[in-house]
């Protein structure tokens, strides 16, 4: 996630949809002083210090307090901005005004690939650090799956709506990029095809049968309908 007030634009981050090669990517336009970025992995953060200088920040965030607060001595609200910080989180800290002109992107990815990914992320994470036996996709496909794709829907509404600016496709990503960056009027300095990072995680799930393809149709068609309308689940 990335709230850039020096350069007016707000990026929230998805799971399993290279948002942290485009965190590390648009940290190269950011101001140390002045904005604000959600802490990652230590590998990441290198990078994202590289290109922003942004580092031993003070992850809370103060609100600023308006004069009726100043006078009744209230404390400022305090927010820790994380990964799966949504637009309406962001919205309830600073309020819509504040934020209005800001441009607001997200990425998105074709739901039968994202969730394979994270299926795999997932059973690496609990083998891996946590010591536990990974768990059966045909389990997976269900609670899983279902809180997995609420949770990446809730992050882009606001009042019900989507609330961003601009769309970025996994599948489109250089050209959508390229996009933002004429809106902006930036000037990469990089190329996002190097900050692709390859994954370590071993890819044990390579795709769903025509069942789970249903489950996933109906779980993600929120995103299906708005996004990738044209796919079938058979």
């Amino acid at each position: 996630m990335i709230i850039s007030h020096s350069k007016k634009f707000i990026f929230i981050k998805t799971n399993k949809t290279a948002s942290t090669s485009l965190q590390v990517f648009l940290s190269q336009f950011l101001d140390k002083d002045k904005d604000i970025i959600s802490k990652g992995l230590e590998e990441d953060n290198k990078k994202i210090y590289e290109l922003s200088r942004i580092k031993n920040k003070d992850w809370a965030v103060k609100s600023k307090k308006n004069f009726l607060e100043r006078i009744i001595f209230f404390k400022p609200k305090i927010k820790y901005f994380n990964h799966d910080t949504s637009i309406k989180d962001i919205i309830n800290f600073y309020d819509q005004n504040t934020i209005s002109n800001y441009h607001k992107i997200t990425i998105v990815r074709n739901p039968f690939e994202q969730i394979i990914s994270s299926i795999n992320w997932h059973n690496y994470f609990r083998t891996k650090y946590v010591n536990k036996n990974e768990v059966p996709v045909s389990k997976l496909i269900g609670n899983y799956s279902k809180k997995f794709f609420q949770i990446e829907k809730e992050k882009l509404l606001y009042k019900g709506e989507i609330f961003m600016d601009q769309i970025i496709k996994y599948e489109n990503l250089e050209n959508d990029i390229n996009k933002f960056l004429k809106i902006k009027k930036f000037k990469s300095k990089i190329d996002i095809k190097n900050l692709q990072y390859k994954t370590k995680i071993p890819k044990k799930i390579h795709s769903l049968n025509k069942e789970q393809k249903k489950i996933i149709f109906n779980q993600a068609e929120f995103f299906f309908s708005n996004f990738y309308p044209n796919m079938n689940p058979l």
